[in-house]
């Protein structure tokens, strides 16, 4: 009887060490292909008790209202209601055919593509 105390209190021990449960994740679908399932399967091996649902949309989703955990956004966030942290910077190249500047001059902002042919 004791020994089963024992052996008890030794697995919750260790599955306090343990990530556990279930997470439901909102994000865009460019940051769930590009960035979150390649890493995914590692995840999965790594914590196999914990088990994710992803939604994967192109709109803010309410993270109450919908039922989520958490979010991962790009952009400047304003809800001051919830805890953020900055995962990486998100730098911005725009790229342009080189046809397409010798037809136009080079824009230097994007109100300047509103009168590109």
């Amino acid at each position: 009887m004791l020994l089963d105390r024992v052996e008890a209190e030794d697995e919750v021990s260790r599955r306090r060490d343990q990530v556990r449960g279930h997470l439901r994740v909102t994000m865009s679908p460019w940051i769930l292909y590009r960035f979150i399932l390649l890493h995914l399967r590692a995840v999965r091996r790594d914590h196999p008790g914990l088990t994710i649902e992803f939604l994967s949309v192109d709109r803010f989703a309410h993270l109450v209202d919908e039922g989520q955990d958490c979010a991962i956004l790009v952009g400047q966030f304003t809800d001051s209601a919830l805890i953020s942290t900055r995962l990486a910077d998100n730098v911005l190249i725009i790229c342009a055919a080189p046809r397409f500047l010798a037809e136009t001059s080079t824009p230097q902002q994007f109100t300047d593509l509103e009168q590109a042919p």
